[in-house]
């Protein structure tokens, strides 16, 4: 009986391997995605300061 499940892991290993890598990636992504919203926002906060970004075009949208 466990040399069918150490048949089957075996098997299955690479598989397991590629799907934990694309889900690694994913979250390093959006992470890295997490970062450069931050970045833009301190970006156009220092032009609105400056005078040289318009308050309207950096606001974010409608306010509710």
């Amino acid at each position: 009986m466990k040399e069918n499940k150490w048949g089957w892991i075996r098997y299955h290993a690479d598989t397991a391997v590629v799907v934990s890598c694309m889900f690694a990636g994913l979250l390093w992504m959006n992470g890295k995605f997490n970062e450069i919203e931050k970045d833009v926002a301190i970006i156009r906060t220092v032009l609105v300061m400056k005078q040289i970004l318009p308050c309207e075009i950096a606001d974010k949208g409608p306010k509710k």
